[in-house]
């Protein structure tokens, strides 16, 4: 019994951190993404991923600024 508890909290655990790990990669490419948008507003690139009208958008930044919160 004591082995089947600790191979559960071991699978738990394991959920868990890649919970974790999936949602900070979320967020690093959510910022990813305001940075992009910022910097081809500001010029300091160009849009070439050729996204910045679709992507870009006062709500869709404002959306991704939500998901940061």
């Amino acid at each position: 019994m004591k082995r089947n508890v600790k191979g559960l909290l071991i699978a738990v655990a394991v959920f868990v951190a890649v919970g974790l790990v999936g949602r900070m990669d979320f967020e690093d490419e959510v910022r990813e993404q305001i940075a992009y948008c910022e910097n081809v507003k500001a010029g300091v690139w160009p849009d070439y991923n050729g996204t910045y009208k679709a992507e870009c958008t006062a709500e869709k930044l404002k959306e991704f600024q939500n998901i940061l919160r």
